[in-house]
C-alpha cells in the first residue's frame, strides 16, 4: 500500500497507457444457453478513438460544406460585379475617346479660325495698300508710299519700302534709295545694303516694293528713338523726296 502511494508519475502514465492498449475479452451470453454467443477482444483505446474520429470527421465535413456553400453564394455576385466593372470601363473608354475627338475638333476649329483671321487681316492690308497706290497714282512723280524699319539683330535693320509712280509718262522710271542717320555726336551715318553699297536701285512702271536688310556701322549706337531718313533719288542722282522713319523694334 505504501509502495503504491510512492509510485512515480512515469510509472502511473505507463500503467495507464498499458491499460488503454491491453486487450479485454468481451462476451455476450445467450439467454437460452449457458454458453457465450459472442466472444471477442477489445482494446479500451479503440473504444475511445472511434467517437473522436467520427467527431473530427463530422466537423471537417461540416466545415467544407459551409465553405462551399459560402463560395457558391459569393461566386454569382463576383461574376456580376466583374460584368458591371467591364461595362463601366467600356463606358469610360468610350467617353474619353469622345472627349478626345471633341477636343481635337475644337483645336482644329480654333486653328482654322486663327488662320482665317490672319488671312482676313492680310487681305485687308492688301486692299488698303492697293487703295493707297490708286490714290498716289493720281499725283505726278515718284513718291514714297510707305517705309518701315525693324531691328532684327543688334547690327542689322530690316526695311520695307513701297514706291509709287504717278501719271503715265514716262512709262519706266529708275533711281535708287538710301538710308542715312546722325549719331549722338551729330556725325552722318551711312548704312550699307546687302549688295555692299550704300544705295539700292529701283526700276518700275507703276509701283514697286523694296525690302531687305541694312547693316549698322561698327561702334554705332542706335535706339528706338533714333530717326533714320530714307532718301529717294531718280536715275540722275537728283533727290526727289525723303521720309523719316523710326525703328519699331530693337533687339
Amino acid at each position: 500500500m505504501r509502495s503504491g502511494l510512492n509510485m512515480q508519475p512515469g510509472n502511473l502514465a505507463m500503467r495507464f497507457f498499458k491499460a488503454l492498449i491491453r486487450p479485454r475479452q468481451v462476451m455476450i451470453m445467450d439467454s437460452a444457453s449457458v454458453k457465450a454467443a459472442k466472444n471477442w477482444r477489445v482494446r479500451l483505446i479503440t473504444v475511445l478513438l472511434i467517437p473522436i474520429i467520427f467527431t473530427l470527421l463530422g466537423l471537417t465535413l461540416g466545415h467544407f460544406y459551409l465553405s462551399g456553400s459560402q463560395v457558391s453564394n459569393i461566386l454569382p455576385q463576383y461574376v456580376q460585379l466583374q460584368r458591371q466593372y467591364k461595362l463601366l470601363r467600356d463606358k469610360l473608354a468610350t467617353s474619353q475617346a469622345n472627349n478626345d475627338i471633341k477636343n481635337a475638333r475644337i483645336e482644329s476649329l480654333e486653328s482654322a479660325n486663327q488662320q482665317q483671321q490672319h488671312n482676313t487681316s492680310l487681305l485687308k492690308e492688301r486692299v488698303t495698300n492697293f487703295e493707297s497706290i490708286l490714290d498716289a497714282r493720281k499725283m505726278r512723280g515718284v513718291q514714297i508710299l510707305q517705309a518701315k524699319l525693324h531691328a532684327s539683330k543688334k547690327d542689322v535693320i530690316s526695311f520695307y519700302v513701297s514706291l509709287v509712280k504717278g501719271g503715265n509718262y514716262p512709262r519706266h522710271v529708275r533711281g535708287n534709295i538710301q538710308f542715312i542717320a546722325k549719331d549722338k555726336m551729330g556725325e552722318n551715318i551711312i548704312f550699307n545694303f546687302e549688295n555692299g553699297r550704300n544705295t539700292l536701285p529701283y526700276d518700275m512702271e507703276t509701283h514697286t516694293l523694296l525690302h531687305g536688310n541694312i547693316s549698322v556701322p561698327n561702334a554705332t549706337v542706335l535706339d528706338t528713338q533714333s530717326p533714320i531718313t530714307l532718301i529717294l533719288r531718280n536715275h540722275k542722282g537728283k533727290e526727289l523726296s525723303r521720309k523719316t522713319c523710326i525703328i519699331k523694334e530693337l533687339i
